[in-house]
């Protein structure tokens, strides 16, 4: 079975377009984060001298944190709608536990945090 060519055109859509809004999202955090600060010389740093090193790669980097969490939904969907709940093995629990742990926090946008600083956002420092 080929889980995601069954993936519906709604649903897809939606993916690509919350993906694209969250890559957008951390180029700007990145702007803002970055805004005032200067180079090696004391000039501000501009917004142009920086977008093909952070931005282009945040943008990409989160688009694809956030499809791979509206794929791994998809996919435990699926699964859970395909296996009888009575006969599910413990590995295949386990599987599902964490396939919707990736899928929440991927669609939220936050699994790009667990994987570049190997931490939750919400610990502290």
């Amino acid at each position: 079975m080929d889980l995601l060519s069954e993936m519906p055109p709604w649903y897809l859509g939606v993916a690509i377009l919350w993906s694209a809004c969250q890559g957008y999202r951390g180029t700007q955090e990145h702007k803002l984060s970055n805004a005032g600060k200067k180079d090696d010389e004391g000039k501000l740093q501009k917004w142009q001298d920086r977008w093909i090193i952070l931005y282009l790669h945040d943008f990409v980097f989160r688009s694809v944190c956030t499809m791979g969490g509206f794929i791994a939904l998809f996919v435990a969907y699926r699964l859970m709608t395909n296996i009888d709940i009575n006969e599910l093995p413990a590995g295949g629990s386990l599987l599902l536990i964490f396939l919707f742990f990736v899928g929440v926090i991927g669609v939220g946008g936050q699994l790009h945090y667990i994987i570049l600083f190997n931490k939750f956002p919400w610990q502290k420092p």
